[in-house]
């Protein structure tokens, strides 16, 4: 066997126990989750789990550095694109970033017993909200009159509670990406008081 197709083997086998590992998770928890339920899942021998990682743990810091250097990737393209320079078509792309790969942002978001994919997701979409706020705010000229890290404090906070709402089976079927980061743009341009037409 060349090398080249032991690499598609490694990469198959990797591929086949990070998606089980997700679906998995999801289903029943970290904690409760057995190796043997991601070897079955990803209809793998146990040899081969054993070939690629010590134990769960080992498989799971794999699956968030596979976040930090692949979906970060796709997402920090987002920003450096010329036509996703206006905020609203940047955040639709962020949304369908997270529609694309929703089991992993899925588990990300509501599974707190892996703090860690939703700390890897909490800084990769601050790090994409500041340099798009940066931005804007050097193309547009504004002054702010709070401080930058509280207004992009309060974005991320709103981005992660929509795409959490979203990604929900029920949510994501009722609305598009580019109608999810209209939502974001009008809460965060004219803010809830504005949008629910509340009279103070």
């Amino acid at each position: 066997m060349n090398l080249a197709t032991t690499d598609k083997r490694i990469r198959r086998s990797r591929r086949l126990l990070r998606e089980a590992f997700i679906e998995v998770v999801s289903e029943l928890g970290y904690e409760a989750t057995r190796v043997e339920d991601i070897i079955v899942r990803a209809d793998i021998g146990r040899t081969t789990f054993y070939k690629h990682f010590k134990d769960k743990r080992d498989l799971l810091e794999h699956v968030a550095d596979t976040f930090d250097s692949r979906y970060k990737r796709d997402l920090n393209l987002i920003i450096s694109e010329p036509e996703s320079f206006d905020t609203q078509t940047a955040v639709a792309e962020m949304f369908a970033q997270f529609a694309k790969h929703d089991t992993f942002f899925r588990l990300a978001l509501n599974s707190r017993d892996v703090p860690i994919f939703y700390d890897s997701v909490r800084v990769a979409m601050k790090e994409m909200l500041t340099g798009l706020y940066d931005r804007q705010i050097i193309a547009k000229g504004y002054r702010p009159t709070i401080p930058f890290e509280v207004v992009v404090e309060r974005a991320l906070g709103t981005f992660l509670a929509l795409a959490q709402w979203w990604l929900s089976d029920e949510s994501q079927a009722l609305y598009t990406a580019e109608q999810m980061a209209e939502i974001f743009y009008n809460l965060e341009e004219h803010g809830w008081v504005s949008v629910m037409a509340v009279d103070l």
